[in-house]
């Protein structure tokens, strides 16, 4: 079964990690790096799950907060997302015998939202689409992701329901 590292394709044993998104920008004709749009820390267990993870805006206050519990097994059965408004969710998570998630249920207090994410996976285990419903089962948005030869992920195509 992958953990959080091997999904992010960490080689090493790792404890921690700092993600910085920048803006694009093009110059002269070449996509570069522009401002910082954002960042993220992780925090990751000795199995290499994230137990932690915390983002930023991009003057670096703090704007989310998570953290995770796992089984024996390595499967994530509890998160706790806290927001700069105080909201936060536990899902429970459903998995199939191969230990993807295939099913998570998303509350936003905040917002008196609730989502269902339904996840669909490849013949290597890599996730390939997420799908997310409002509770009346209208589409909220979707997610692709392809991956190269070599299982690593190279691209994220998100798709909102304005059709965008």
């Amino acid at each position: 079964m992958k953990n959080d590292c091997m999904e992010m394709n960490l080689k090493a044993k790792v404890k921690s990690l700092k993600e910085i998104t920048y803006k694009a920008v093009e110059r002269f004709g070449e996509v570069q790096k522009g401002e910082i749009k954002n960042s993220a820390t992780y925090v990751f267990n000795n199995d290499g799950n994230k137990i932690e993870r915390n983002w930023y805006n991009d003057d670096g206050s703090l704007y989310m907060n998570s953290t995770s519990k796992f089984d024996d097994k390595g499967n994530e059965i509890e998160e706790n997302e806290y927001t700069v408004y105080g909201s936060f969710y536990t899902p429970i998570l459903e998995y199939d015998n191969k230990g993807n998630i295939i099913n998570e249920p998303y509350n936003r207090a905040d917002l008196n939202q609730d989502y269902k994410s339904v996840f669909t996976y490849d013949d290597n285990g890599n996730r390939i689409e997420l799908n997310r419903y409002k509770t009346d089962g209208s589409f909220n948005c979707k997610l692709n992701y392809k991956y190269d030869d070599k299982g690593q992920k190279k691209e994220d195509n998100l798709y909102v329901e304005d059709g965008s």
